[in-house]
């Protein structure tokens, strides 16, 4: 059946005054950090859609004017901060909620539980979803102590994203190393803090796509393949994002090989508890760790994750048998049917 062409505003955040949509077209087939959004420009419109280009810079009027000229049947959301704010990304889909327009991936509460690590660790605790002890060191209440149970520990921005603010710094053996750490992060990027006891284990990545029906997708896994034995393994920024350092430390994604059944079984009864408890929609990625036991332990979890061609999530749903144009199709329909009951 074939189904109707929608018009979309493919919406993102920039960081200087707008330019003409042919720069951006441009940006996206030239600069990897615009990627994402060109992979879903191009299979848009290979699927048959309208597309439009909204970059939102400084002034929330803008959200509004772009919704009124265009007149969109669907948004297509890929704003992630706002004035450079990241906190800001909930707002951004509150004032879609508030517009009366359709938009893809999770709404504004869900952005605003999982972005605060400790209120999303603190809400599936309550669900009895195993997470790593933590406590939050606050900007203008600094931690002053540490409980010994809580060593070794990982010190994080409380909430930013894709790694930003981890370090090979960010790993502390001591009481001393994760306060100082945490000052750090206080002093030099503004943020509250995460210290939260350091996991042993592996590192997987798990997507979640759906509303209310869920589809739990292959896990991936981050693989530490030249990290002297003994040293902590995590995912810092460099480890994530920096092609020289994941060659010379044998750092690369893939499919997490060789689960029991049992355990993916666990893997996708735990994913499909998160997402349901966070209020996620749509699409998202839940991390985890798996420890020595055969234990999970949620880090944290992702709405909105990178949706790049190649990137973890769409390999996931390529191996589930979803290919690229399939998987952006069904997220934006699944944007029409969640703000369209």
């Amino acid at each position: 059946m074939t189904r109707k062409s929608l018009r979309i505003l493919l919406m993102f955040e920039v960081n200087e005054p707008r330019q003409p949509d042919a720069e951006y077209e441009h940006y996206m087939k030239e600069d990897e950090s615009w990627f994402a959004e060109g992979h879903v420009l191009e299979t848009l419109r290979e699927n048959g859609h309208e597309v439009h280009l909204g970059a939102i810079h400084r002034h929330p009027g803008e959200i509004i004017e772009l919704v009124e000229r265009v007149k969109p049947d669907l948004v297509w959301n890929c704003v992630e901060a706002f004035r450079g704010l990241r906190h800001h990304e909930s707002s951004i889909a509150g004032m879609l909620e508030l517009l009366e327009v359709p938009y893809t991936g999770c709404d504004h509460r869900a952005l605003m539980i999982c972005q605060d690590k400790a209120l999303s660790k603190k809400i599936l605790t309550h669900h009895r979803v195993g997470v790593p002890p933590f406590v939050v060191s606050r900007r203008r209440r600094p931690a002053r102590r540490l409980a010994a149970s809580l060593l070794p520990a990982l010190v994080k921005p409380l909430a930013e994203e894709g790694s930003v603010g981890i370090s090979r710094d960010s790993f502390a053996e001591t009481e001393e190393q994760a306060l100082k750490r945490a000052a750090f992060l206080h002093d030099r990027l503004s943020v509250d803090a995460i210290i939260e006891q350091y996991i042993e284990g592996r590192e997987l990545y798990v997507g979640v796509l759906g509303n209310t029906t869920l589809k739990v997708l292959p896990p991936r896994e981050l693989r530490f393949t030249n990290i002297p034995e003994g040293e902590p393994k995590y995912a810092s920024f460099k480890a994530k994002w920096d092609p020289e350092y994941r060659e010379r430390w044998g750092i690369f994604n893939t499919f997490a090989e060789d689960l029991p059944v049992e355990t993916l079984r666990r893997i996708d009864r735990v994913a499909r508890r998160v997402f349901r408890v966070l209020q996620m929609t749509s699409f998202g990625r839940i991390d985890m760790r798996l420890d020595a036991e055969g234990k999970l332990w949620v880090m944290e979890a992702n709405p909105n994750p990178q949706i790049a061609m190649y990137e973890d999530f769409a390999e996931s749903a390529r191996r589930a048998g979803i290919s690229y144009n399939d998987l952006i199709e069904t997220i934006a329909r699944m944007g029409l049917a969640a703000r369209n009951p």
